[in-house]
Parts: C-alpha cells; sequence; structure tokens
C-alpha cells in the first residue's frame, strides 16, 4: 500500500467527501509543493550516466530545478 507522501491526502483519506474544506485542499498543495521540491533536488542530485539512462540532460535538470517550487 503507498503511503500518503505518494498519494494526495484527498485520494488517501478522503474519499467519501464530495467536497475536502479549504484547510484540507491547502495542505495537500503543500504536500505537493514539498514532494515536487524533493523530487528535483534528488533529479539535480543524479550522475550523468543516470540521467543518461532516464534521457535527460544537464540542461533539462537545470531547467527543471529553476522552476518554483509551485510550478509543475
Amino acid at each position: 500500500m503507498a503511503n500518503c507522501s505518494d498519494m494526495t491526502l484527498n485520494t488517501a483519506i478522503f474519499r467519501a467527501d464530495a467536497r475536502p474544506s479549504l484547510a484540507l485542499r491547502a495542505f495537500d498543495a503543500l504536500l505537493g509543493w514539498q514532494r515536487r521540491a524533493r523530487q528535483r533536488g534528488q533529479l539535480a542530485g543524479m550522475s550523468d550516466s543516470d540521467l543518461k539512462d532516464v534521457g535527460l540532460s544537464r540542461s533539462d535538470v537545470a531547467a527543471e530545478a529553476d522552476k518554483p517550487f509551485w510550478r509543475g
């Protein structure tokens, strides 16, 4: 089973709720931003060999890492 960091809060816990509260939606957004920032950091830490394996260049990584955390 996936943990909450792999899923949005809404789908992990509040499936029956038709419309989550503003606080829950804000918390879900914060989790998404945190996840995105962490993933971009991990991407920046990959070796050139690993990047080549997944079809990315250093310039691709730099372009992704330069994005603000709130931009997808």
